[in-house]
Formats: C-alpha cells, sequence, structure tokens
C-alpha cells in the first residue's frame, strides 16, 4: 500500500467552508458585519463580508491574516479548519460557535 503524501492529508480548501470559519470569527469577537469590516480595515465592507462568508468569493489572504490576529487563530485554521497549534480555550469556544452555526443552516 502506497503512503499518503503530507500533501495528500491536508484537508482541501473550501471557499464555502472558509467562509463559515470566517464567520464563526466574526461571532467569536461578537460583531456585526459592519464592526468587523471595520475592525478588518483595508476598504472592507459589510457585503464583501457578506460574500465571503456564504462562500461567494475567497477570502483575501490580507484579510485573513487580520482575522488571526483580531482572534488569535492562524492561517491553518481559516484556510484549513486545522485546530493543530490552537489555544484550548480559543479551540473550544470555536468548536461550540460551529455547533451552533451547523444546528440553524438549513439543509
Amino acid at each position: 500500500m502506497a503512503k499518503a503524501s503530507p500533501q495528500q492529508l491536508l484537508p482541501e480548501y473550501d471557499k464555502v467552508y472558509v467562509g463559515r470559519r470566517f464567520k464563526t470569527l466574526r461571532k467569536l469577537r461578537g460583531m456585526t458585519l459592519t464592526q468587523w469590516a471595520e475592525a478588518i480595515g483595508d476598504k472592507c465592507s459589510p457585503q464583501k463580508l457578506c460574500n465571503y462568508e456564504n462562500g461567494e468569493d475567497q477570502v483575501p489572504i490580507p484579510y485573513a491574516a487580520r482575522a488571526c490576529i483580531l482572534t488569535g487563530v492562524d492561517f491553518d485554521y481559516i484556510y484549513r479548519g486545522m485546530f493543530s497549534g490552537m489555544d484550548g480555550q480559543l479551540r473550544r469556544k470555536i468548536k461550540a460557535l460551529e455547533t451552533v452555526e451547523k444546528q440553524t443552516v438549513p439543509g
């Protein structure tokens, strides 16, 4: 049996899931779309954020970097959904928010 390469073990990038995680981070901070857009800065608008959160557009790296600074997560969480290296308390808060989000998403 062939051994999987490290690249094959990484979760795939999917802008829908990235958008959901981006929304989770906003909710973690308790911010509205307008407040989150102001915090992200760099001409970010609530409409752009809505598009990212709905998986319609890719979250740009500068916006993801700002979200990392604002929340304490890293790119692995935003783009891959990985919790490695994340503080345990932060991980629990995010998982709790993700659970609530899954229960409120239709489908």
